[in-house]
């Protein structure tokens, strides 16, 4: 889907009939507003089965990394739309998603996993970045999948992890 893609576009890309795509979702607002609801559950999910409370911050940071990984093609489409960034139930729905995240960064300061001279919420801003980088750099084909979760671990780590001195 390509953001400004019309119904029947979608119905056509789905391969299914627009009369049959509008009985689920009247209007094109109607079905972003659900694929937004979807990848946020799916990223809370992916949250969760991180699990990260759990074992050294850096290796919980792998697991959601790798977790969050995989939903790279719904929100390539969903950051590019307009009107999910101008719905505000959706932008609140996203943002309590941050707070365990915001949380595993504390708590690897916390740990000298993590710098502890750079704010938390810059720590999940350049997580949130980092993220979307290697999503989009695999949709372009510049970054193999199965290389995506070493490729931000390292860049993570190497700009978040624990001031270096020579």
């Amino acid at each position: 889907m390509r953001p400004g893609s019309s119904l029947q576009d979608i119905a056509d890309e789905a391969h299914i009939g627009r009369a049959t795509l509008h009985r689920y979702f009247p209007t094109r607002g109607e079905l972003v507003r659900a694929l937004a609801h979807d990848a946020i559950a799916r990223t809370a999910e992916a949250i969760r089965e991180a699990h990260l409370g759990l074992d050294p911050a850096s290796e919980a940071l792998r697991r959601l990394v790798g977790g969050l990984m995989p939903l790279g093609d719904r929100f390539h489409y969903l950051l590019i739309e307009p009107l999910v960034e101008s719905d505000p139930q959706i932008a609140k729905a996203g943002e309590r998603l941050f707070a365990p995240i915001s949380e595993l960064f504390r708590r690897g300061q916390e740990q000298g996993a993590f710098r502890a001279d750079l704010s938390v919420a810059w720590s999940a801003t350049l997580f949130e970045s980092t993220l979307y980088a290697a999503w989009q750099a695999i949709h372009k084909g510049d970054l193999a999948p199965n290389q995506a979760v070493d490729v931000v671990m390292r860049t993570l780590l190497s700009g978040l992890g624990p001031e270096r001195r020579t």
